[in-house]
């Protein structure tokens, strides 16, 4: 019982150095820069969070944020709160805006936005060397689509990141792409519906009875399960268990995977929660757990 008030608490007080910090009676940050362009698309564009200090250190790591929203909507601006608790602990904190995908608008696919990452975070290594804030380090967070971008970048781009990956974290996102996770929770039409929104495809219902080659491969192309190898990240992650959105098959592909490669891995298990961690109580104690160990994880693979 005193453990669980103890995160309570801990929550609370993180929530009210946020509030004190957003009408200006704390400030834990030396400076935001905001919708810093990191390319030519007017989505692409992050707010830079800098704690106090961060230029007399020899050595700063720095959180990527990804919101959610679907693949479809979001914003960083969503992510303000979470960026404050991060500088409050000393660690620098990105928001990011990422292009959106449409089902109208097959020019741009999940992939695109994985591998525009690469921009953001060359953007981030620039400046720092701009700030001289001696950003040497790097990790990828987000939830739900956030959290998807962050495992996928970081599982493939492990070896070709301009800044080096400490470790990812994600919650509620989807990580196994194939059919067999998502058939008795989804409608077949609502798979392909997915499929296409995230691959820019025009996949019918019929491709799934007919065992499309094209289809499967899409499908394990999008899933960042099958990127992970033993040389792969730490990986910190939690799914809702009355989810509606992603089904929990995703947390067993992913969490299978990377006890099957080895991976340095820790999982929250949000029991009374659904998509949006709505549960209050639950949400309250499960959420001081993942910043604990976020917060940790921070510490032990920044450095």
């Amino acid at each position: 019982m005193m453990e669980t008030f103890k995160k309570i608490m801990a929550m609370f007080l993180s929530l009210l150095m946020t509030f004190l910090a957003s009408i200006g009676l704390v400030t834990p940050t030396n400076g935001t820069e905001s919708n810093y362009a990191y390319g030519s698309d007017s989505a692409q564009v992050m707010d830079i969070y800098i704690p106090n200090g961060a230029e007399q250190k020899q050595s700063n790591g720095a959180v990527l944020l990804l919101h959610d929203g679907l693949f479809e909507t979001g914003s960083k601006d969503d992510l303000k709160s979470t960026c404050e608790s991060i500088i409050s602990h000393g660690y620098i904190a990105v928001a990011l805006n990422y292009r959106l995908l449409s089902p109208t608008n097959k020019a741009v696919t999940a992939l695109n936005v994985v591998e525009d990452l690469t921009l953001a975070i060359q953007k981030i290594k620039d400046y720092s060397a701009e700030k001289k804030l001696n950003i040497n380090k790097i990790a990828l967070a987000g939830d739900s689509a956030g959290g998807y971008y962050a495992l996928m970048y970081s599982y493939m781009n492990v070896n070709y990141s301009p800044l080096p990956i400490a470790f990812v974290a994600s919650r509620v996102a989807p990580c196994d792409m194939e059919y067999e996770r998502w058939k008795d929770f989804y409608t077949n039409e609502q798979y392909i519906n997915l499929i296409n929104l995230m691959a820019g495809k025009s996949f019918k219902v019929s491709d799934i009875a007919a065992k499309s080659v094209d289809l499967v491969r899409t499908a394990i192309y999008l899933s960042p399960v099958n990127y992970l190898t033993r040389a792969s990240v730490p990986t910190l992650f939690a799914y809702a268990h009355k989810d509606t959105v992603i089904p929990l098959t995703n947390k067993d592909s992913l969490e299978n995977a990377l006890t099957n490669c080895g991976v340095k891995h820790d999982y929250i298990a949000y029991t009374s929660a659904t998509h949006d961690l709505g549960n209050i109580f639950n949400t309250l104690l499960k959420t001081a757990d993942f910043s604990d160990l976020l917060v940790k994880y921070c510490k032990e693979y920044f450095g």
